[in-house]
């Protein structure tokens, strides 16, 4: 490449000296000499690319071991139990991709327990804040509304059924990576529903159905005006990181077309999502009554809301009379509550 590199300079060397342009048999030559670079150019690269493919370790593309024994399970239509250390990872896997389908619990605190039978220990995302003391001070007096939250969860059986026939499992090569979507669909959902109105009982505790002293009473009967949710948004910025308030369709309906449509609050939640910088999360999960008493919509922080897992996943086969499907009914082990009780702010109907 050089002895082409020195050739093609002494070109135009000669023709700036004789101060001309490149005569039609240099131009040809010159050309020649370009092709020729442009050639070797191309073949050191591709030795490059050689070498650099002879040292990239291509790993082989492997299927779950654990959920490939689930399908093997289906196909001889008997029971499968995942558990123990070696499936930690299947059903983290399993809820990583649950999360990933609903944006509004993937910000919640996950913990994982070995077994359904084990206790969970659910932890405050962040420790108490620091309080100021002066010099030698002995009398320190404990910080009683940043504290560590410590609490063990006790997971509770979450059961679906699934129908699957012989066909989908024999002749689907790609059954086990379905197999991981379906469950993760299935207990996504699950996860947003009980976080929201779970009664604690065989269930989570969920935000709406949480003991909480922190509490706002609308300033009138029936359903909650601009001011109310106002209310709710600035106390929820006062007191939480990053909060996020929760109501029923139906509310949020009134608010914009009803008497209070022109309100800027009504307006801020038509065009942003918001109420005071909050975001507001529509769900038909939340409740609509109106009693007094009764919550009406909620403010909390996602991230202190825990949710305990327990690493077993037990799938049993049902055959029924006259069915050609296997009705498989799929256990994942779970619990859930909010981990600093009073991070929880409601907002509660007027009594009449």
């Amino acid at each position: 490449m050089e002895e082409l590199l020195k050739k093609a300079n002494e070109i135009i060397e000669n023709a700036k000296k004789e101060n001309r342009s490149l005569t039609d048999s240099e131009k040809a030559e010159f050309e020649n000499i370009e092709k020729q670079i442009e050639t070797m150019k191309a073949e050191r690269r591709v030795k490059e690319m050689e070498n650099e493919l002879r040292t990239i370790e291509i790993p082989t593309q492997k299927n779950d071991v654990s959920l490939r024994s689930a399908v093997e399970a289906m196909k001889e239509k008997r029971a499968i139990t995942l558990n123990g250390t070696g499936n930690i990872n299947v059903i983290q896997s399993i809820v990583s991709q649950a999360i990933e389908k609903n944006e509004w619990i993937k910000n919640y605190s996950y913990f994982y327990g070995e077994n359904a039978k084990t206790n969970i220990p659910i932890f405050a995302p962040t420790p108490a804040r620091p309080v100021g003391n002066a010099e030698n001070a002995s009398s320190i007096s404990a910080d009683t509304t940043g504290v560590l939250g410590a609490t063990s969860l006790v997971p509770k059986p979450f059961v679906s059924l699934l129908p699957v026939s012989y066909e989908a499992v024999a002749f689907n090569t790609n059954f086990e990576n379905q197999l991981r979507g379906i469950f993760a669909k299935i207990f996504a959902d699950a996860v947003w529903y009980q976080s929201l109105v779970g009664t604690g009982s065989n269930q989570f505790t969920g935000v709406f159905e949480a003991t909480t002293s922190n509490t706002i009473t609308c300033a009138a009967t029936g359903a909650p005006a601009p001011k109310d949710l106002l209310n709710l948004a600035i106390k929820a910025k006062s007191l939480l990181d990053n909060p996020i308030v929760v109501i029923c369709p139906d509310f949020i309906v009134d608010i914009l077309v009803g008497s209070s449509a022109k309100d800027p609050v009504s307006n801020e939640v038509l065009i942003n999502k918001t109420i005071f910088g909050v975001p507001i999360v529509i769900s038909s999960y939340a409740p609509t009554s109106t009693t007094g008493g009764d919550v009406v919509a909620v403010a909390y922080d996602q991230t202190k809301y825990g949710v305990a897992v327990a690493t077993e996943l037990i799938v049993n086969p049902i055959r029924k009379a006259g069915d050609v499907n296997v009705y498989y009914q799929a256990e994942l082990y779970m619990n859930g509550q909010p981990i600093i009780a009073n991070d929880v702010i409601h907002l509660v109907a007027k009594s009449a």
